[in-house]
């Protein structure tokens, strides 16, 4: 019996493509599935960046992976991607030095996640994008 899709969170490091993907999803599907641009991994690496508390966030995102209806995608691109986005668009809230930060943080979270089959991971090089 095949599993129905509940909700499909977009995750990832500021600049990481996710409002991109959103939105293409969106224009390719008619608006067909529930999307979150973010969502319980985005907060346990934000709290981890931030020096906050993250036990709750950390069982918040076990009990969102746990439920096999709900997919999550994760883009994971090179940092040097990252960082040539930064400086073609900028951010409000990050600087290069804590891009970097976040992205290591994503990435040692995401190893953390195991091979989960409702958790996909988009890895993406400079090289790619061009």
């Amino acid at each position: 019996m095949p599993l129905s899709t509940h909700v499909i969170t977009l995750e990832g490091p500021d600049l990481s493509g996710k409002t991109s993907l959103y939105e293409a999803l969106h224009k390719m599907t008619d608006y067909k599935w529930n999307i979150q641009d973010r969502s319980s991994l985005s907060m346990v690496c934000y709290a981890r960046q931030f020096g906050r508390e993250s036990s709750l966030l950390r069982e918040r995102l076990e009990a969102d992976l746990s439920n096999m209806n709900n997919r999550m995608v994760v883009l994971l691109p090179d940092f040097k991607l990252l960082e040539e986005r930064f400086r073609t668009r900028g951010d409000e809230i990050q600087s290069v030095s804590s891009l970097k930060d976040l992205h290591d943080i994503f990435c040692d979270e995401v190893q953390k996640l195991g091979e989960r089959p409702n958790v996909m991971i988009i890895n993406q090089t400079h090289e790619e994008e061009s």
